[in-house]
């Protein structure tokens, strides 16, 4: 007698985050690709389209069986926030945690994504943008972009957390605001404000600090997302305490700044 399989893991798992999420079919380690970057890329086509219908629950297992991937694409009102940079991923996690923020993550082989609600105005989905905090993100967005969904053959890929609460609207510091290749410190991964010695910290925050005026941010957001890198993104606190922080804070209050021509992303204006 044959035996009766039940399927829908696959999408009862990809709900438990995205719920009514599409999915769709990857490349995976199928036909004998050893390539972690073909891997993911799609199989299926048209998933952009309006009304687009995805993978069954069925095919969805079946698919993960033959060594296949599943995407699920981004569904309307939600974003994901993708770091690519380990180190910096788990500083986003612990200030996310710490913070109070209502959000998902997935821990994957190189980072890490977060997802959040967006109900703000559509934007282009961003590659190597640097946001408030000093991190470069990409994003995934909704009805565009997809994600590649820990399934048993995703090694290293896992939900690392799910909230027990309703998901917080994307947070303004994890904005993409500008491109990253122009500020970042090669060596260290990191913006070059952070993890410096005693003495040249206070150079490279007044740099920063200029560059928040020219992002358009205001005061709050501003004070918020200084005190964030502080808390965060400084470890050595002995020689640049918070006080240190708040003169900082303080004497942007009193800069008068003229915006340049060029513009940083449209989200600029989001609170």
């Amino acid at each position: 007698m044959a035996i009766q399989r039940e399927y829908g893991k696959v999408r009862a798992t990809v709900d438990s985050i995205l719920p009514g999420a599409e999915l769709i079919q990857l490349k995976g380690f199928a036909n004998g690709n050893e390539s972690y970057d073909v891997a993911k890329e799609t199989i299926t086509r048209g998933y952009t389209k309006d009304k687009f219908q995805g993978l069954s629950d069925k095919t969805a297992d079946l698919k993960v069986m033959g060594q296949y991937w599943i995407g699920a694409v981004v569904p309307k009102g939600y974003i994901v926030i993708d770091s690519d940079n380990a180190a910096e991923g788990e500083r986003i996690y612990k200030l996310l945690k710490s913070e109070g923020i209502s959000f998902h993550s997935i821990r994957t082989p190189k980072g890490y994504q977060f997802l959040f609600k967006y109900t703000g105005e559509p934007f282009n989905q961003s590659v190597k943008w640097f946001t408030t905090l000093g991190v470069t993100i990409d994003t995934r967005n909704a009805q565009k972009g997809y994600i590649v969904f820990p399934t048993d053959n995703t090694e290293g890929r896992v939900i690392e957390h799910i909230s027990g609460t309703d998901l917080d609207e994307l947070p303004h510091y994890l904005i993409p605001r500008r491109v990253a290749d122009s500020i970042r410190d090669k060596e260290t991964g990191f913006i070059d404000t952070f993890l410096l010695d005693d003495g040249s910290r206070d150079v490279m925050m007044t740099k920063w600090r200029g560059r928040f005026w020219a992002w358009n941010m205001d005061e709050e957001q501003y004070r918020e997302s200084m005190m964030l890198i502080w808390k965060y993104f400084i470890d050595d606190k002995d020689s640049f305490p918070d006080r240190q922080m708040d003169k900082h804070i303080a004497k942007s209050m009193e800069f008068e700044y003229t915006p340049a021509i060029k513009k940083s992303n449209m989200l600029q204006s989001i609170n």
